[in-house]
């Protein structure tokens, strides 16, 4: 049995301030805005709100959040404003902010432009950039001191690949010899006539004068030999 709009809010906003946001507890799109299951779908939560609250959503108008938190329920700090309305307040929010999401000012020195034309945050992209570099033991990989296999970065045992990283000698030392042996190995497999006729041509049982007159020939005639011992077998 799926629960009321009035029973999910008790659920999942255990504040309610009047005057401030209702910050929506439960689960949360990608966007960060607030969704339910309701009434045999999932719904977003702040329009379920508005229309509850406030009444029908007009048509060709969206849901403003006046407070800029989108995962906030509040009715109060719910707007529908046209699509064009709804950019055009959001795109002032950010321009004015005067800090990203994680407290880094944005100043001069913090600050670059990608390559939408917005502003971000560089102690944000080098903290990024520094978790997805994190290798045993919170390690980046220009501060690593040996390979995976173990083996020391030192000067006697470090090259670098066309692109720039570091490799191992040892390892590639390890590595190029067992590549070889197993390609050599493909193209005898492949190659060999003793080898094919052993796992592939059917066994020829013969009988024991075809086997003499083949054996007492030598290699030119052979063919032709075998072909008469076999007529007169026949």
């Amino acid at each position: 049995m799926s629960l009321s709009l009035e029973q999910l809010l008790d659920k999942y906003v255990p504040v309610k301030n009047p005057e401030g946001c209702w910050l929506w507890t439960g689960s949360k799109t990608k966007k960060g805005y607030a969704s339910c299951r309701y009434e045999d779908h999932t719904g977003i939560v702040h329009r379920l709100v508005y229309e509850s609250f406030t009444g029908p959503i007009p048509v060709e108008m969206e849901i403003d959040h006046l407070c800029r938190m989108r995962h906030c329920v509040n009715p109060a700090h719910l707007q529908a404003v046209t699509h064009i309305e709804n950019l055009r307040r959001g795109e002032s929010y950010w321009r004015n902010r005067t800090h990203c999401s994680h407290g880094h000012a944005y100043t001069a020195e913090n600050t670059y432009i990608t390559s939408s034309g917005t502003r971000a945050c560089r102690a944000c992209r080098f903290e990024r950039s520094h978790r997805a570099d994190n290798w045993k033991g919170n390690v980046r990989p220009g501060e690593r001191t040996h390979c995976p296999q173990g083996h020391p970065y030192d000067k006697e045992n470090t090259y670098f690949a066309p692109r720039g990283g570091r490799r191992c000698k040892e390892c590639n030392r390890v590595r190029v010899p067992a590549h070889n042996s197993r390609f050599k190995w493909a193209n005898g497999a492949l190659t060999n006539l003793d080898f094919q006729v052993q796992q592939f041509a059917p066994a020829v049982v013969l009988d024991p004068a075809v086997q003499s007159a083949g054996d007492a020939i030598d290699d030119s005639g052979l063919q032709g030999a075998t072909e008469t011992a076999i007529q007169k077998q026949l």
